[in-house]
């Protein structure tokens, strides 16, 4: 039995410390449905027989596991479950792996959070595949009201939608005479997203609050393109011809990669992640190189790009469904949450030092979210989509 395995019968006989609570939990956070403990978990619950068991009483049983972590979490004593039944610590492991909403509080908690005061509303669901397409001649199209199939042609290309939510931009007929160039526009709203195949047959994702820019059709010696706000990469090769992202003042030089770009007005840097291949990044006279599991920001009080490595699954989640929030402070967390679910957030009292770990199914919706969040020791009021944060 390995270290990993120990740690995990440790916590299924209720004798974990604080500190191995948190070292389990943040297992799971990285590796997700990928942990080794995956096939452990699947037959100790087979081995218990929780599936025939009353799935409210499982709920129940989860909350106040989840309560009782956040309360006893930064304790100094040993951790005792208040769980009547091991195989519903089976069960709260395997949800954390399968990725049911769930937020670590990092910090002290001296009270029991209090019930925040929700206001009656209508449920805000989750966002979904939302955006609109701006031609070269002005033409806009509403791309989720849009009918699949055929949209629009121009420059001898033809701009289809498929029912699975991608616009893809096919070659049809291109003259050779033709010099002039058409520049077309996605633009995702809050709680939208999109994915696009672009005429060279590169591939981007379009996060929520976000824009491209991009040619008809590429034909000058490169390939260059726009971004507003975060988007996910996947550059076809073409060694003659480079794939250029002009973000936020960063310049992004690949030649067939895949990569992410973070770079919301908003956030205080843009933030380049490499996942393979190879950028090279630009600004203000600057350069740097990525490898592999690496991100690249400018650092305006250095004056020099900051390279570190860092977990991609992590920062690429949102393209997978997933908030995943690693160490975040209470603003970062927010920001997300508001392009997603379209929300104006408000401080009052001043912004309180929190650090979260954890991760949140995009797909659910706002009300479970507020859930989780006050289970995480957060107060809060929302009135229509105006969410205000509570000391």
């Amino acid at each position: 039995m390995n270290d990993l395995e120990e740690l995990y019968r440790k916590f299924l006989m209720r004798q974990c410390t604080p500190e191995e609570v948190q070292q389990l939990m943040e297992h799971f956070y990285l590796h997700g449905e990928n942990s080794p403990l995956s096939d452990l978990i699947a037959a100790e619950i087979k081995d218990t027989s929780m599936m025939g068991e009353d799935s409210d009483e499982i709920k129940a049983a989860l909350e106040d596991n989840r309560l009782f972590l956040n309360r006893n979490i930064r304790s100094n004593r040993v951790v005792r479950f208040p769980f009547r039944r091991r195989w519903i610590s089976a069960a709260a492991a395997l949800l954390f792996i399968s990725g049911l909403v769930w937020i670590l509080y990092k910090g002290p908690v001296s009270r029991e959070p209090s019930p925040s005061p929700i206001v009656k509303h209508t449920e805000i669901k989750p966002g979904s595949n939302k955006a609109k397409l701006t031609l070269g001649n002005g033409k806009t199209i509403d791309i989720d009201a849009a009918a699949d199939g055929f949209l629009a042609e121009q420059d001898g290309i033809k701009i289809t939608k498929t029912a699975d939510g991608q616009i893809i931009y096919a070659i049809k007929e291109i003259s050779s005479k033709s010099t002039s160039v058409s520049y077309n526009v996605i633009s995702t709203p809050k709680g939208g997203q999109y994915q696009l195949i672009l005429p060279d047959g590169s591939k981007a994702w379009l996060n929520a609050s976000s824009s491209l820019r991009f040619p008809a059709v590429f034909k000058s010696k490169e390939r260059r393109v726009e971004l507003q706000g975060e988007g996910y990469f996947e550059v076809a090769k073409n060694r003659k011809m480079p794939f250029i992202v002009e973000a936020g003042g960063t310049t992004v030089r690949v030649l067939g990669t895949h990569f992410n770009i973070m770079a919301y007005s908003e956030e205080k840097n843009v933030k380049t992640t490499l996942l393979e291949g190879a950028v090279q990044l630009n600004s203000k006279g600057l350069t740097a190189l990525l490898k592999p599991g690496e991100q690249g920001l400018l650092s305006e009080k250095n004056n020099a790009f900051q390279i570190a490595s860092v977990d991609v699954t992590a920062v690429t989640a949102w393209k997978e469904g997933y908030f995943v929030f690693d160490k975040a402070n209470l603003p970062e967390l927010m920001r997300q949450i508001a392009r997603w679910y379209d929300l104006t957030i408000v401080y009052e009292g001043g912004i309180a030092d929190h650090e979260f770990v954890g991760r949140i199914k995009r797909s659910s919706s706002l009300s479970k979210v507020l859930k989780v969040m006050e289970n995480g020791g957060l107060n809060f009021k929302l009135e229509g989509r105006t969410l205000t944060l509570k000391p």
